[in-house]
């Protein structure tokens, strides 16, 4: 998050969530399905982690 802009970040937290689905997929079959067949259930918990994990770079004190 320090080197980057709102929409790299945004795309690395999508892409990791999706990753930590994926690894879950044997014992967490029901929870794949549902993320790949349910867009707004998708959009939920993509929107949910990111809105949890980023923290906007503050400005440098002048």
């Amino acid at each position: 998050m320090r080197f980057s802009d709102k929409q790299n970040a945004r795309a690395e937290s999508d892409r990791a969530t999706t990753a930590a689905i994926l690894a879950t997929m044997s014992s967490g079959i029901e929870l794949y399905r549902e993320v790949h067949s349910n867009e707004s259930f998708r959009k939920w918990i993509l929107d949910m982690v990111f809105n949890a994990t980023y923290d906007p770079p503050r400005a440098a004190p002048l």
